[in-house]
C-alpha cells in the first residue's frame, strides 16, 4: 500500500511540475538573465517604427523615451522643493529674457549620440524647425503656437524667440510630454512624415538591438560608450534590457515565484490575491505608488441645487473616504487624499493647513442642508426651497471607480440624498460630461499639477475666463473642465500667475490664495490616492526604489526608469566560512 501511495504521490508531484505555466521560460530570453532586466509589458503591434510624430509610428515607446531619447532636463518629482526639482540632462540650463519673450538653452558640451556623432545645439535648431515648418507632424501646431524664430549662433546655445511670454516654456522640454530632439545628421534628407527612423539613434544610456515580433520581445543593449558615465557619473548597470509582453496572471506568478529578472506592473496583471501572496516571498519587492490622477466626484456646477457650493459641501461631507480606500483593489492600503493632487514629496509644500478640505462628517451634511431651509420629503429625501428633489446619477467607469460610486451612493443616501449610480462604457459617460448630461461623475482627477510641479497646471483646469468660455448644457464644451466652473477670482488668480515664473516668490503666494479659492468652490470633491504597485525581484537585482531608498519615482513604465539602470545592483554573495 505504501508503495502504491509513494507512486501515485509521485506521479501526482511529476503532473504539478509539468503542468506548471512557462511561457516565457528562462532560455527564451535570447540574453544572458544574470545581465538583464527584464520589463514585462502589454502587448506590442508595430515593430519597425520609431517615429514618435506621426499616428502609429513608434513600436515600443516604453524603450525609446527610456532608454533611447532623453529630455533636456528632468524634473525630479521626489524633491522636497518643487522649485529646485530640475535636473539638468542634455542641456546645463536655460534663461529667459525680454520679459519671457526670449528663451536662451545651453547645451552640455560632451553629449554623444549612439551612432558617436556629437550632440549639438544645431540639432535642437533642426528639430524645432523641421516640427515647424511640417504639417502632419503632431508638435506642428504648437511649435506654430509660441514659435517666431530659432537659431544657434554657436554649437552649445540655442535661442528661441517666442510670440508671447511665456515664463514657462521650458515645461516644453521635461521628460514628459517633452519635444523629442532628433539626430539632425539622421534626419536631414528624410521625409519626417513617412520616416521609420529605424533603426533608432539617441544618445541615452541603451541602443536598439533587435526586436522579436513573435515572441513579443524587445532587446536592448548598453551603450559602453554612455556620454553621461563621463559627463555625469550616471553610468547603466544591466547589459540588457529586455521589453516583454505580460502573460496570464498564472503565467506570471510563477515567472516572479522563480525570480526572473523582471518588474511587473502587479495592478494590471494580478487580481489583488496573488499581489498579497507574493509580497509573501523574500526574493520579490512590491512598491507602491500614488499615481498623479487621485480618484475624485466631479460634479456639474451648472445644474441647481448643485450650482450652490454649499451643496457641494454636505456631499463631500457625507463620503466615507476610509471606505472609498478600503475598497480599491490593491495589497498596499490606498488613503483618503483631501487635495486634488497626489501626496508627493514634492506636492506637499502646497497642503496648505487653512485650505477647507472634505472628511466624512455627517452631521455636517446635515447641517448645511439645514441652513440653506431644504426640508425632507415624506421619503426622507431632501427638498429645496424651490421644490427639487436632492436626486442624483452618479456616473462611474465601468472599473473600479463604479465601486466606489456605489459606496457614495450609500453615503448619500444615510443623510437623505438620493442616489443612483450608472456605469456605461467610457464612450458614452465622456460624450454624456462633454455636455454636461450628468449630475455627478467618479474617475480619475487628474490636472497638469504633478507632472509641471506647478499649482498653475492645477487651478488652469477650471479656467472659464470669466464665463466666456462656458457653454449652456448641452452643448459639447471641451474648452473647461466638466464641471463648468465659473469663477471671476479664480480667474484673476490665474491671469495673475501666467504672468510670473514659478519661482517667483508671488507665485507662492497666488498658489495659496488659487488652492484655497478651488476648495472653497469644490468643482471636484477629492476622493482616494490611486495606487498602482509595481513588482521587482531581487534574485538578480538589488537596490530597487523602495519606501525609505526612493531616489527616484518606482513605475517601470515611466521615463525614470533609467535612474533605476543607473542605480541597482547584482547582489552580494554571502561567503560561509567553515567552524571546526
Amino acid at each position: 500500500m505504501k508503495k502504491v501511495c509513494a507512486v501515485l504521490l509521485a506521479l501526482v508531484f511529476t503532473v504539478s511540475i509539468s503542468t506548471v505555466p512557462k511561457l516565457v521560460r528562462s532560455q527564451e530570453i535570447p540574453v544572458p538573465l544574470d545581465e538583464t532586466v527584464i520589463v514585462v509589458r502589454p502587448p506590442w503591434t508595430i515593430w519597425d517604427k520609431w517615429n514618435p510624430w506621426i499616428p502609429q509610428g513608434l513600436g515600443c515607446w516604453e524603450g525609446f523615451y527610456q532608454l533611447i531619447m532623453e529630455p533636456l532636463w528632468y524634473f525630479n518629482y521626489s524633491a522636497p522643493d518643487p522649485t529646485k526639482a530640475i535636473v539638468f540632462w542634455l542641456a546645463e540650463g536655460f534663461e529667459y529674457r525680454d520679459n519671457y519673450k526670449t528663451f536662451i538653452i545651453h547645451v552640455r558640451k560632451g553629449v554623444t549620440w549612439s551612432d558617436g556623432e556629437p550632440f549639438t545645439a544645431r540639432d535642437i535648431v533642426f528639430t524645432i524647425n523641421l516640427v515647424k515648418e511640417t504639417e502632419g507632424l503632431t508638435p506642428h501646431t504648437w511649435a506654430n503656437e509660441w514659435i517666431e524664430s530659432v537659431e544657434a549662433p554657436d554649437d552649445y546655445t540655442v535661442i528661441i524667440r517666442l510670440k508671447r511670454p511665456n515664463p514657462r516654456f521650458h515645461y516644453n522640454f521635461r521628460q514628459w510630454g517633452t519635444l523629442y530632439i532628433m539626430p539632425e545628421h539622421i534626419w536631414k534628407d528624410k521625409d519626417p512624415v513617412t520616416f521609420t527612423f529605424h533603426p533608432p539613434v539617441g544618445t541615452g544610456p541603451y541602443r536598439f538591438v533587435r526586436s522579436l515580433p513573435e515572441q513579443q520581445m524587445w532587446i536592448f543593449e548598453r551603450r559602453d560608450d554612455y556620454w553621461a558615465c563621463k559627463e555625469l557619473g550616471f553610468c547603466p548597470v544591466p547589459k540588457y534590457v529586455v521589453y516583454r509582453a505580460q502573460q496570464a496572471a498564472d503565467v506570471e506568478r510563477i515567472n516572479v515565484i522563480r525570480g526572473m529578472p523582471a518588474s511587473w506592473v502587479a495592478t494590471d496583471i494580478f487580481p489583488v490575491a496573488i499581489t498579497r501572496e507574493l509580497m509573501k516571498y523574500p526574493n520579490v519587492t512590491v512598491i507602491p505608488f500614488f499615481d498623479p490622477c487621485p480618484r475624485g466626484l466631479w460634479i456639474n456646477t451648472r445644474k441647481y441645487p448643485l450650482s450652490l457650493k454649499e451643496v457641494r459641501w454636505a456631499i463631500a461631507y457625507a463620503i466615507d473616504y476610509d471606505a472609498l480606500a478600503r475598497a480599491w483593489p490593491s495589497a498596499t492600503p490606498s488613503k483618503p487624499a483631501p487635495y486634488p493632487f497626489p501626496d508627493w514629496p514634492s506636492l506637499r509644500k502646497y497642503r496648505y493647513p487653512d485650505v477647507p478640505t472634505p472628511e466624512y462628517n455627517p452631521e455636517k451634511a446635515v447641517k448645511i442642508l439645514e441652513d440653506l431651509g431644504f426640508k425632507r420629503g415624506p421619503d426622507g429625501v431632501w427638498v429645496t426651497p424651490n421644490g427639487t428633489k436632492l436626486s442624483f446619477e452618479i456616473l462611474a467607469w465601468p472599473t473600479s471607480e463604479r465601486i466606489l460610486a456605489a459606496i457614495v451612493a450609500e453615503n448619500l443616501k444615510a443623510i437623505g440624498i438620493d442616489a443612483t449610480v450608472k456605469a456605461p462604457p467610457h464612450a458614452v459617460s465622456g460624450e454624456l460630461t462633454l455636455r454636461g448630461q450628468f449630475d455627478l461623475y467618479l474617475i480619475c482627477l487628474c490636472t497638469g499639477m504633478p507632472w509641471n510641479l506647478d499649482p498653475l497646471s492645477l487651478l488652469e483646469t477650471f479656467y472659464s475666463e470669466y464665463g466666456k468660455r462656458v457653454k449652456p448644457l448641452g452643448q459639447p464644451n471641451p474648452e473647461v473642465s466638466v464641471s463648468r466652473l465659473v469663477d471671476p477670482e479664480l480667474d484673476k488668480i490665474i491671469d495673475e500667475l501666467r504672468e510670473i515664473p514659478p519661482t517667483d516668490p508671488r507665485a507662492e503666494e497666488l498658489a495659496h490664495e488659487g488652492i484655497k479659492r478651488l476648495m472653497e468652490d469644490l468643482p471636484v470633491i477629492p476622493l482616494i490616492e490611486t495606487i498602482y504597485e509595481i513588482v521587482y525581484t531581487t534574485k538578480y537585482w538589488t537596490n530597487w526604489p523602495v519606501p525609505g531608498n526612493e531616489y527616484t519615482i518606482p513605475p517601470n513604465w515611466w521615463p525614470e526608469f533609467k535612474f533605476m539602470l543607473f542605480n541597482i545592483r547584482k547582489p552580494k554573495k554571502i561567503e560561509y566560512t567553515n567552524v571546526w
